[in-house]
C-alpha cells in the first residue's frame, strides 16, 4: 500500500471553505478517481480529506498492482476524465 497527498480532483461531497482545517466527517472527491502504476491499474482503498489536512488536499491510499515491475515507475492519477503528468514516480522494489 501507498499514499499520497495531493490535489485537483474537482469538487467535493461536501463544501469546506478554503483554507479550512479537516475535521469530522471526511469529504470525499464527486468525480471518480482512478490511479495507475507503471501503467497497470491500481486497488484504489481510499480517496478523500485526512483528519487536519487543508482543504482541498486529498489523501490517496492505493495498492501497488502485484505486476509492478521493479524501479522508478509512473504514477497517474485520472479523477473526472483529467490525468495528472505522468512525472510523478515511486520507487518499487
Amino acid at each position: 500500500m501507498v499514499s499520497f497527498f495531493g490535489s485537483g480532483l474537482g469538487e467535493w461531497s461536501q463544501p469546506v471553505p478554503d483554507g479550512a482545517i479537516i475535521e469530522g466527517t471526511l469529504p470525499t472527491p464527486k468525480a471518480s478517481v482512478t490511479v495507475t502504476v507503471g501503467g497497470l491499474p491500481a486497488h484504489v482503498l481510499y480517496v478523500g480529506g485526512a483528519p487536519g489536512a487543508v482543504s482541498g488536499v486529498a489523501q490517496l491510499n492505493i495498492e501497488v498492482p502485484p505486476a509492478t515491475p521493479p524501479g522508478d515507475v509512473e504514477v497517474v492519477v485520472t479523477a473526472g476524465g483529467k490525468s495528472s503528468p505522468a512525472s510523478v514516480t515511486v520507487s518499487v522494489q
